[in-house]
Formats: structure tokens, sequence, C-alpha cells
């Protein structure tokens, strides 16, 4: 098992988030407010928040995202490490190259989940889609209780 190395830290309490330009993983964490990443190159994030959205553009590594309640938007320039998200109340949006190669396993609840990638499915169900994108590659796993889960081109 790969254990990453978080050498950034951001914490709120009641405000945003937000980190950028940096190399190394990072976590971050809010209980009011958003979460929001820019250009952290591959290196892992991990992002909490009870309340607010988080955002992430321009990674190319692992991320594991967790709200209560707020939306998650993923733009993601490569696919290099496994996705996971998980939902109580907000939907889910990821944005990828076209070309990208992933095994891909989304649910809701209630919510819609859409993909308008090549995906080859091997589940489709009102609430669950599974199946590979490409030759196939590191896990997109995404679980919302009420939120859509969408999966998208850059």
């Amino acid at each position: 098992m790969h254990v990453a190395a978080f050498t950034q830290r951001a914490r709120s309490v009641n405000g945003p988030v937000r980190v950028g330009g940096v190399r190394g993983g990072v976590v971050a964490r809010t209980v009011n407010g958003a979460v929001e990443t820019s250009d952290t190159g591959s290196a892992a994030l991990r992002m909490h928040t009870v309340n607010g959205k988080i955002r992430v553009r321009g990674h190319a590594g692992e991320v594991r995202v967790r709200t209560v309640n707020g939306t998650v938007r993923l733009n993601l320039t490569k696919l290099t490490g496994a996705v996971r998200i998980k939902s109580v109340s907000g939907s889910a949006t990821i944005k990828l190259p076209r070309a990208s190669g992933a095994s891909v396993d989304l649910s809701t609840l209630s919510g819609r989940l859409s993909s308008d990638l090549p995906l080859q499915t091997t589940r489709k169900g009102r609430r669950s889609l599974a199946g590979t994108l490409g030759q196939g590659g590191p896990q997109i796993r995404a679980r919302t209780v009420s939120g859509s889960v969408i999966l998208t081109a850059l």
C-alpha cells in the first residue's frame, strides 16, 4: 500500500481554505466554507468540508474528498491516481481529458448519474453506474446520498 506524504496542511472553522501552486501532498479542511485548490501538480489531495463546496482545478494526482453539505467539482488535467468522492447532500462533477483511462464506479440514492465520456458500461441502474474508460486505469469512485454524479470531458 502506498502512503502519501502530506507536506501542506490548511484548516479553517468558519471561512474558505484556498491552496494553489504547491508541490507535495495537501490536506485541506473546513467546517463552514469552501475548499479550493489550483495548480497542485500530481501530489495527493485530501479535502474535507462539513458545509461548503469543494473545487479542484489543474490537478493530476490522487484525490479524496468528503463533504456533508456542498457540491464537488474536480477538473483533472490528467488521471494518475485514484479519485474518491463522498457527499451526503450535494452533486459531484468530475471533468477529465477525453482520452483518460479509468475504472469508474458511481452511485447515488437520490440524484442523476451520467457520463458523456466513452464509458464501456459494466453496470447501469437507476442508482449506480460502473464501467471502464479507455484501457482502464486508476479508480474513480463517487458516492452521494442526495445529489447527482456527472463524469464529463474537460
